[in-house]
């Protein structure tokens, strides 16, 4: 494929395949075969050594065969075209129950109902389309009819991409487009089942094989805004999981929760299984405007998300899109009631655009030529919107049929009202016409996505009258206006056709007859498969006479009666264009016969099966016929001398049953009781005033059941035969408690019990508290029973600022108490602890005593302008204007008096430090305390500890009366009474080197009236002992060295001095420089000099 072959002095021995036991070449540029062997190699249909397709330059010469084997052409078969005749009638048919009451919870899961396959995994492989597409399809088909498949994600992607004559110009494994999985099922390339071809994320080819599964209807699906989203909900619950594409990026991963707002297109397929409408938005990395989120299948194997499942809130912007009618939200509408063989397509690729017109009308057709004698039993097509759409079939130029009907977007077949038979040879059109609101558009399949050009000239046509035909294989055009180009293409129409099918025709009647008396003869016509045929038309000859019946339900009934005795032949005919004509004759024996019938019928209880057993003889004979059972309006056929039971249902009441076979007749009748029931009851009580009442059934129903307590009735729904009623807030007393249920198919059941509710629950009510400083205010609370009534003479507890303060309430059950708290917020429990009758209760509420000294603390740099202000209010937390104010600062006073608007205001000269400042209300004598922070315009400083002579320096920030750097001013520092003027740098630091003798010093900076003070170490880099020693013992002096980060310090030169004779030694690995004492006795000072610095140390040697 795609390429040039050359085989050449080569053997093939003993292989197989469906076409082309030893070689299978398809559209090949170049295909040279030759002065080879092919030897017992084997196909099931053509080629058995070789099969060509479609090849541009070709030579087969000069091989040798022997022994191969095919349906057609054993050796080498050239083809000339693809077979679009794709699948064949040996498929499973599905006819689901599509029923939906109308209400739609609030939650919905198809895993609940097991109504869903495995989590599936693509690997590495971009094939999220074709594992949706099946997902979808294998959930539908439990829906439909609880049976399991494992379908092949592998034929699917293998079939629609580049590596195959009927997929599009795609990569394998790289990605596709949900149209490729709904074109691969309708146009019956698949699905087959998993172990046929399990998947593998590499591979690219994969053999067309007879799919198992045919889809024939498929809904689009879409939304208008985010809540809209009861079609899809419909559609899980009626059809099963819904196909959908999402954007996936990881970045909008939380957990097992997605949502992406943003409007890059789809990059992912995903199967939405269920919804929960009330999943919170809080649980997305980033919240949606609301809640809500569908639970969706994806295809990364069952270690990812969930178990493979994961929810998408409803307001993500790419699953399930709002307008969606690109058909990437889809799912399958299994409901196949009538069996086709055969599908006739030129679009096997599937849909890949629509062709807009810009006209709310437009017409399209296909033709196609009959392969067989068959029937055409149905066709299908596209809809991108509800159209209405009349439909024309046309039999070699002749019309046969006009048919017409609506449809929502999606892809739809339709049965005939009439199957149209066709001939070898004949040509057959169908002609579209549909009508829409908007534009309709013609579904269309394109050259440019198909790997291989399936149709012809003059095989598919469009019209925007219906009079003028443009051919769509030349139709070229370009169409800025809609986004759309269009460069040959065939419109979606495809053909559905039934064989003729054989029948088979039985008798059923009683071999001897009463002369004069009626009797029925029935011929039961059943096809190949012993299903019964529910169509076409049986002639009866009898005694010369020809009588006709319509078949249905595989039956057709004559009532006839012979005149004389004799012996006769009855001949039975069937006739449809649809099955074969079939026959059947047979003897019936007129004589003059006594007839006995009986029929007995037992009592039963409502739901039981009904039995009726018949006893029919002819002179002592039994009879082989149909006895005929009439029960109310309704009459039961059934088979003489049995007992046979009647699948209706039965309500209770006497009823009488009359049999009847020919002129014969017998009655009896029976009755039909109600179900036994009983009832038990429990009462428990949850509260002080409060009880569940619980009903049992001895049935698990669903009915409602009537319960009273004393004079009041309630209707309660039992649930499996369990009903319960809570009650709460009862009176004070005794209770009775009667339960009772009746209906028309239980029998009356009944039960009663009895409690007391013996205390009374109480409350205590108060209000939060605002007010100011001791203005006199209280606090009030009120003790009531639960229905309102006052509590006087109880004694209850206030808990405040940690002292309980007893109260008793009053007539009306209020008790109070006065505040005089200082201000601040305060928490007051109340409490009553009850009494014999009365229930205790307790309630919490605030207390805000307002400060009437508004004000608030300070923090300053020293000297700026910042002032301290107070408002002072009086009880009613009105502003008091000019009054003295005393305030306190460290025991230091004040006086200021209030201006117009009650603000005493304090300037704040202190030097940099914290401060506490008192204010005195002198209205309502309220002292309030505020701290006052004085921050120093010098900053940053340290103490500092550091080695002689490192690099370390001393630094101080210096800040304006803002809190900002200064750049470029003087900072003074003083050590040990020496000054020395540096500037701050850009950052507002200055800093001062340290080039001290080891020591303590103390330094300090001033800028302005700003001082700080820090201390300053120096650390000696010389470290040496003195030393005891005798005369000459080998004693050494050791002197450690160390660098400026206090580290030993080797291979420096370091001096020792001795009575002002000097030494040079050099340090050690570990900074220790040795000099070797050989002195006489005494008392020596050694003085050790290393980088400008000198250390001493004495030295005593004793004499020996």
């Amino acid at each position: 494929m795609y390429g040039t072959i050359t085989v050449s002095s080569s053997s093939f021995d003993s292989n197989k395949a469906l076409s082309g036991g030893a070689l299978f070449i398809d559209n090949s540029s170049e295909v040279s075969i030759r002065l080879s062997k092919f030897n017992s190699n084997e196909a099931t249909y053509e080629g058995g050594a070789i099969y060509t397709i479609l090849n541009i330059n070709e030579s087969v010469t000069s091989n040798t065969y022997n022994n191969n084997k095919a349906s057609k052409e054993k050796n080498y078969y050239k083809s000339l075209g693809y077979d679009l005749v794709i699948g064949n009638g040996n498929y499973v048919q599905f006819v689901g129950d599509f029923s939906f009451n109308g209400v739609l919870p609030s939650k919905y899961d198809l895993r609940d109902y097991n109504q869903v396959t495995s989590v599936k995994n693509q690997k590495g492989s971009g094939n999220c389309w074709a594992f949706t597409s099946l997902a979808a399809l294998e959930s539908c088909i439990l829906k439909a009819s609880t049976q399991s498949f494992d379908l092949s994600e592998e034929n699917m992607k293998n079939v629609m991409a580049l590596y195959s004559d009927y997929g599009w110009q795609l990569t394998t494994n790289k990605g596709g487009y949900d149209d490729m999985g709904v074109g691969y099922l309708v146009s019956w390339l698949g699905a087959i089942q998993e172990d046929l071809e399990t998947f593998s994320d590499w591979s690219v080819l994969s053999p067309v094989l007879n799919s198992t599964i045919h889809v024939q209807n498929i809904i689009y699906l879409t939304r208008s805004d985010y809540t809209d989203n009861d079609a899809i909900k419909e559609a899980l619950i009626k059809y099963g999981a819904v196909a959908t594409g999402v954007y996936y990026s990881v970045s909008y991963m939380k957990s097992n929760n997605y949502y992406y707002p943003g409007t890059t297109g789809p990059n992912h397929a995903v199967t939405i299984v269920g919804w929960d409408d009330n999943y919170s938005r809080s649980n997305f990395k980033t919240s949606p405007p609301g809640d809500g989120a569908w639970i969706c299948k994806n295809s990364w194997g069952e270690t990812w998300g969930n178990n493979g499942y994961f929810y998408v809130s409803y307001y993500d912007t790419k699953c399930a899109r709002l307008g969606d009618y690109d058909k990437s939200t889809y799912t399958i509408i299994l409901n196949d009631t009538v069996h086709y063989d055969k599908n006739y397509q030129y679009d096997i690729i599937g849909i890949t655009d629509y062709l807009i017109t810009g006209k709310d009308t437009v017409w399209y057709k296909n033709t196609f030529n009959a392969t067989c004698n068959e029937l055409l039993t149905a066709f299908s097509t596209y809809f991108n919107a509800t159209s209405e759409w009349t439909a024309q079939i046309y039999v070699n130029n002749a019309l046969k049929l006009t048919q017409n009907g609506k449809a929502d977007a999606g892809y739809y077949t339709f049965n005939l009202n009439q199957n149209i038979p066709l001939k070898t040879g004949d040509t057959f059109t169908i002609v579209l016409k549909i009508s829409t609101d908007n534009l309709a558009s013609v579904p269309i399949s394109e050259k440019v996505r198909s790997n291989r050009i399936l149709y012809s000239e003059g095989v598919s046509f469009f019209s925007i009258d219906g009079k003028n035909w443009i051919d769509l294989f030349n139709y070229k055009a370009d169409m800025p206006e809609y986004g759309h180009t269009y460069d040959s293409q065939v419109a979606c129409i495809k053909a559905f056709t039934s064989n003729q099918l054989t029948s088979n025709i039985y008798l059923n009647y009683p071999k001897v007859v009463n002369i004069n008396s009626s009797f029925d003869i029935v011929a039961t016509v059943k096809d190949a498969s012993g299903s019964l045929i529910n169509q076409g038309k049986v002639t009866f000859t009898i005694d010369s006479k020809n009588y006709t019946a319509s078949v249905v339900n595989g039956k057709a009934t004559i009532k006839t009666q012979l005149k004389s005795e004799g012996s006769y032949n009855i001949l039975a005919s069937y006739e449809d264009s649809y099955y074969s004509n079939s026959l059947v004759s047979n003897i019936i024996n007129a004589d003059n016969i006594i007839t006995y019938l009986k029929i007995s019928i037992s009592d039963i209880y409502y739901g039981d099966k009904l039995v009726i057993d018949n006893t029919l003889t002819q002179n002592g004979l039994n009879v082989s016929g149909y006895v005929n059972v009439k029960i109310g309006s309704k009459t039961y056929s059934l088979v003489s001398n049995t007992k046979t039971s009647i699948n209706d249902l039965f309500n209770p009441g006497k009823y009488v049953a009359i049999a009847s076979y020919n002129d014969e007749s017998a009655t009896t009748s029976f009755i039909v009781s109600k179900i036994p029931l009983s009832m038990s009851l429990n009462i428990l009580k949850t509260d002080v005033d409060s009880v569940n009442i619980t009903v049992k059934l001895s049935k698990s129903i669903n009915e409602t059941v009537v319960v009273k307590v004393n004079s009041k009735s309630y209707n309660v729904k039992s649930t499996n035969g369990m009903a319960s009623l809570s009650l709460s807030g009862l009176d004070y007393g005794e209770y009775g408690v009667e339960a009772s249920f009746s209906n028309d198919y239980y029998q009356n059941a009944s039960d009663s019990g009895n409690f007391s509710v013996d205390y009374i629950k109480t409350k205590l009510e108060a209000d939060d508290l605002v007010m100011y400083y001791h203005d006199n205010s209280r606090f009030y609370v009120t003790l009531k029973d639960k229905n309102n009534n006052p509590l006087s003479n109880q004694n209850i507890t206030i808990l405040l600022n940690g002292v309980e303060n007893k109260r008793t309430t009053k007539d009306d059950g209020s008790a109070s108490l006065a505040i005089n708290l200082n201000s601040g917020n305060y928490n007051v429990v109340v409490s009553y602890s009850g009494d014999g009758k009365y229930v205790n209760s307790t309630i919490s509420r605030n207390i805000t005593v307002k400060s009437t000294v508004i004000s608030s603390d300070v923090v300053k740099y020293y000297r700026n302008g910042t002032h301290f202000y107070a408002t002072i209010l009086d009880y009613d937390g009105n502003k008091v204007v000019d009054v003295d104010v005393k305030m306190n600062i460290n025991g230091v006073f004040y006086t200021r008096k209030t201006n117009s608007d009650g603000i005493a205001r304090l300037n704040l000269n202190l030097i940099p430090g914290k401060y506490v400042l008192t204010v005195y209300n002198p209205v309502t004598g309220e002292k309030a305390a505020n701290n006052i922070t004085v921050l120093s315009r010098l900053v940053e400083n340290n103490d500092l500890v550091k080695y002689y002579r490192n690099a370390s320096r001393y630094s101080v920030k210096v800040l304006d009366d803002k809190g900002s750097p200064i750049a470029g001013v003087t900072v003074t520092f003083n050590i040990n009474g020496v000054f020395y003027d540096r500037l701050t740098n850009s950052d507002g630091v200055a800093s001062l080197a340290i080039n001290l003798i080891p020591g303590k010093y103390t330094i300090t900076a001033q800028y302005g009236d700003s001082k700080v003070s820090n201390t300053i170490t120096v650390l000696s880099i010389i470290k040496a002992n003195d030393i005891t020693m005798n005369y000459r013992d080998g004693t050494k002096f050791k002197a450690t060295i160390l660098d400026g980060n206090g580290n030993p310090y080797p291979n420096q030169a370091v001096t020792f001095n001795i009575n002002g004779v000097f030494y040079t030694r050099i340090s050690d690995s570990t900074g220790v420089a040795n000099l070797n004492i050989n002195l006489q006795s005494g008392k020596y000072i050694i003085t050790t000099i290393f980088n400008g610095l000198s250390a001493s140390n004495t030295i005593v040697i004793k004499s020996t």
